[in-house]
């Protein structure tokens, strides 16, 4: 009797035989039955597969436990994505809410360019810094590259370093170029131009990818993306620049501002010869105020 109140307290009455001598006998099974006893499953388990060895039941019972834990990680991991999805959307949507309205800006940028004696129409050139979230914009005027203002990049992907594939989210790194057919007035984020990723270069080397953008919001799955009253500005000025006879608007995106101090701390890495090869576009026109002319060679780039 005592016995039985004791299977009874333990949840151990209502299985087989076998399982109580089990359960009771070993100190190691004994765990499992504190297990078993706990998963409802477990313990349908033992009263549906009558035939099957206590010990082959138990390891079931634990593959169950398993693959229900993977089930629910899995979950877990896709409401944490889904959830992250969603505070992009909203950083967007708010974002939109706090910034100036963008006619309004541009009306104010259009007034501070004649102030500077610059205008629409002129010839456009942008830099864009990773490391340092930047996006400059210079304009050509006749004294030369002028630079009419640095834009803060709120928001782009992955990390230093090159974009391989389709679906790395990683933001690209090269010299890339814009011309009117990459347009994209109608752009859900606002708007939106292609920096025409991949170009000959990243071809010559199998990378993969479509539709890196420069554009509003602050949500990126590879793009750069700036506040939609910055974009404004800067795609009018592209825009305009194209236009009044620009071909193609030179894109040249950066890891970090390449002065020989800076890619030396960089030894190491493994995009090193990368970065040193963007360096001859970088000195060009950093140290002569003229945008390179760049060609691909030998899966390389060739600055003249």
């Amino acid at each position: 009797m005592y016995a039985g109140k004791s299977e009874k307290r333990n949840g151990l009455n209502g299985l087989r035989p076998e399982f109580r001598q089990l359960f009771n006998g070993w100190a190691g099974a004994r765990r499992k039955a504190t297990r078993l006893k706990s998963w409802p499953i477990c313990r349908k388990l033992a009263a549906l597969l009558g035939d099957v060895p206590a010990e082959q039941l138990l390891k079931l019972c634990g593959c169950m436990r398993r693959l229900i834990k993977m089930g629910v990680l899995f979950a877990l991991m896709a409401s944490t994505g889904y959830a992250l999805y969603r505070v992009g959307e909203t950083t967007r949507i708010t974002d939109r809410w706090h910034s100036p309205d963008p006619q309004t800006f541009r009306k104010q940028a259009w007034a501070e360019l004649a102030a500077r004696q610059l205008r629409p129409g002129m010839p456009v050139f942008i830099r864009i810094f990773k490391q340092s979230s930047q996006l400059e914009l210079w304009l050509q005027a006749k004294s030369g590259w002028e630079l009419y203002k640095t834009v803060e990049i709120c928001n782009w992907s992955g990390g230093l370093g090159p974009k391989l594939k389709e679906g790395d989210r990683q933001s690209p790194e090269g010299f890339y170029t814009v011309t009117k057919a990459q347009l994209n007035p109608g752009s859900r984020h606002h708007l939106s131009f292609n920096l025409g990723f991949p170009n000959r270069y990243d071809r010559s080397l199998g990378r993969t990818g479509s539709f890196l953008m420069v554009h509003g919001g602050c949500s990126s799955s590879g793009c750069y993306a700036v506040r939609d009253h910055e974009v404004e500005v800067i795609y009018r000025l592209v825009e305009a620049a194209l236009n009044n006879g620009q071909r193609a608007v030179g894109v040249h995106a950066f890891p970090f501002r390449l002065e020989q101090a800076a890619l030396d701390r960089h030894k190491g890495s493994r995009w090193h010869d990368f970065w040193a090869n963007l360096k001859n576009g970088y000195d060009v026109f950093e140290h002569r105020g003229q945008v390179p002319r760049v060609r691909v060679a030998n899966k390389s780039y060739v600055v003249n």
